[in-house]
């Protein structure tokens, strides 16, 4: 599993967003593009998932979401998936 990362694109998802996370084992390197400023959700995040790295981003879509998190990935895969 060290050759993929998980992208999440994110926009006020805090109600879902634990939940879905607690699925992914803690190998797994994930980013997280949280499109709505919620700074709260960044810090409890990358304090409690090691594996775990939140970016707060511009609400600019979901096309350049992706796009800013493929730039942060340092695996050779990618998988991109939705909490919703």
């Amino acid at each position: 599993m060290k050759n993929i990362s998980i992208i999440i694109i994110t926009y006020k998802s805090e109600k879902i967003i634990y939940n879905f996370i607690k699925k992914i084992p803690s190998t797994i390197k994930t980013i997280i593009v949280e499109n709505s400023k919620n700074y709260e959700l960044k810090k409890n995040i990358e304090q409690n998932y090691k594996n775990i790295s939140v970016y707060i981003n511009e609400n600019n879509g979901v096309s350049s979401a992706l796009n800013f998190a493929v730039d942060k990935i340092e695996t050779k895969y990618f998988l991109q998936i939705s909490p919703d």
